[in-house]
């Protein structure tokens, strides 16, 4: 329910509620960072592993009244959904009605058939491989590097097919691979933006929109007291702008309605000359007199983006 910081100059740590905190509550911030959103047996190894201890939490335990399973280790039910090595791309891409296992006590559990399946060496392979990944990503310094930005892109986009292929669309792996790649179409958008070449193409904007949309599903259903808000905001401000640049009333309406998802948080946490930018995109569709004829952004919260 916390952040903090570490003022450079002095050393000093300050500590930010980030949700309301009645008398006497408990004030806690994660050790996990993208890791908050991986599923319990993850989030316990890493624990273990960087702070020695063995998390008994109320989600760690799916004790809590807000979830009683741990939504994040979700993956297609080999019972109900059998395969030799990849899933079906219908149920892939949930284009069927997908019945979902949770991790309990190391085996996979179907509340639909209530059948159960142990976990196996192609899950840890994959959790081990994208785990390492983000660990590495999180750790990387910005770079100007084309040549390293398309390989790390190809591996990153490799990565999240294997994923999706292999544990579906809810997996805790699959979403975190998709926000890595959001947050490389977001980096590319902006210096498209900033040095003046093409603006992105409407197409490559919705699938962003698209892909940002199933981030923000996936950290919602969580239920965290910390905001959504805290992982996502720059990547919202970048896709406003964008929606802002187009220059049609739709278009900078549809980025006000991003910007609101962040604008309190930015407003309070980020500084005020961030939350002059926040306000600014989420007024920019007023200076417009009449809405443009020309194509409306769509997106289809049904359909995943597909490298």
């Amino acid at each position: 329910n916390c952040t903090y910081n570490i003022s450079p100059e002095t050393n000093e740590i300050v500590v930010y509620a980030i949700t309301s905190l009645g008398p006497g509550e408990e004030a806690t911030i994660s050790y996990l960072g993208i890791f908050l959103y991986a599923d319990a047996q993850m989030r316990r190894q890493t624990l273990r592993r960087d702070k020695f201890f063995w998390c008994e939490c109320q989600r760690c335990t799916c004790e809590g009244e807000r979830t009683t399973v741990d939504i994040a280790s979700a993956i297609p039910c080999k019972v109900c959904h059998p395969r030799k090595q990849f899933l079906s791309e219908d149920v892939q891409w949930e284009e069927v009605t997908v019945n979902y296992a949770y991790l309990t006590d190391g085996c996979y559990k179907c509340s639909h058939c209530q059948g159960s399946s142990a976990s196996d060496s192609i899950i840890d392979q994959i959790t081990g491989k994208i785990s390492e990944r983000l660990e590495s990503a999180s750790s990387d310094s910005p770079t100007d590097d084309q040549v390293r930005m398309v390989i790390e892109t190809e591996m990153d986009e490799q990565l999240y097919q294997m994923s999706i292929s292999t544990l579906g669309a809810r997996h805790w792996t699959t979403n975190l691979m998709l926000f890595c790649l959001i947050q490389r179409t977001m980096s590319k958008f902006n210096t498209q933006m900033l040095l003046g070449q093409t603006m992105p193409s409407m197409e490559e904007i919705a699938e962003a929109c698209d892909s940002l949309s199933q981030t923000w599903d996936f950290v919602e259903n969580f239920k965290l007291e910390i905001l959504p808000a805290v992982l996502m905001w720059k990547e919202t401000m970048a896709i406003s702008r964008c929606l802002v640049a187009l220059g049609d009333l739709k278009s900078k309406k549809y980025g006000s309605e991003w910007i609101e998802r962040v604008n309190e948080y930015v407003t309070v946490f980020e500084g005020e000359e961030m939350g002059m930018v926040c306000e600014n995109l989420r007024v920019a569709w007023e200076n417009c007199e009449s809405e443009d004829d020309i194509e409306e952004i769509e997106v289809d919260s049904n359909k995943r983006r597909k490298y």
